[in-house]
């Protein structure tokens, strides 16, 4: 009993970088989809196309890919880059790639006499995305918004090749120590569940809340 007490502090250590890296992780995710989301919905062509290619080269190649080229290819070019800063842009514009698609969907689905209403009402663009196409459009991806952060934050198990100490790199370094192989991942996988199953509590809430009636 008192070897599992001290393989679940020992297993806490890397839970705390891994909520730090998925907390570091999410606001650059969300930035990064509202600006390619928004780009894709544009008439520039030069925009749409960068914003397009880069969606495609995210969507089209794996993360561990990703990851890798940031942390051991980029210094090459003079671009060294810490293992958790490495950790947290990879999964950024991973999952901000794939998040930008959510924000271009919903901002879609709008109906467009919403549009046509604020034009007939005189209202500018600006005024019309702030006031009437922005609250619409965020109901909507909200719910999977949630989804994308829960998938995020199993997702972090991969920063672990980097050697960032998170939970999954804990685990590794216990097994190696001890052998004591099944329990240790067991262990781990209760970390990683009850650190991810509350949210989806909160996810059907957003689901609940922001249902259109």
């Amino acid at each position: 009993m008192e070897q599992i007490r001290e393989f679940v502090s020992f297993l806490a250590d890397g839970a705390v970088v891994t909520l730090e890296v998925t907390l570091a992780t999410v606001p650059l995710m969300i930035l990064i989809a509202f600006i390619v989301g928004l780009i894709r919905l544009s008439r520039n062509r030069l925009l749409y196309g960068i914003a397009t290619i880069y969606v495609e080269l995210i969507r089209g190649t794996p993360l561990l890919l990703q990851l890798f080229y940031i942390f051991y290819v980029l210094p090459f070019a003079g671009f060294e880059i810490e293992p958790f800063s490495a950790a947290v842009l990879a999964l950024g514009l991973n999952f901000g790639g794939y998040l930008s698609e959510v924000v271009r969907a919903s901002f879609q689905s709008v109906a467009r006499g919403q549009w046509e209403a604020a034009v007939a009402l005189n209202m500018s663009p600006a005024l019309t995305m702030r006031r009437i196409i922005f609250p619409q459009a965020i109901r909507i991806l909200l719910p999977p918004l949630g989804n994308n952060i829960i998938e995020l934050f199993k997702a972090t198990a991969i920063v672990s090749l980097v050697s960032v100490h998170d939970l999954t790199y804990q685990g590794t370094v216990l097994t190696t120590r001890t052998f004591q192989t099944a329990v240790i991942w067991v262990l781990v996988s209760g970390f990683y569940f009850l650190m991810s199953y509350p949210s989806t509590f909160v996810v059907r809430w957003l689901e609940r809340r922001t249902a259109f009636p």
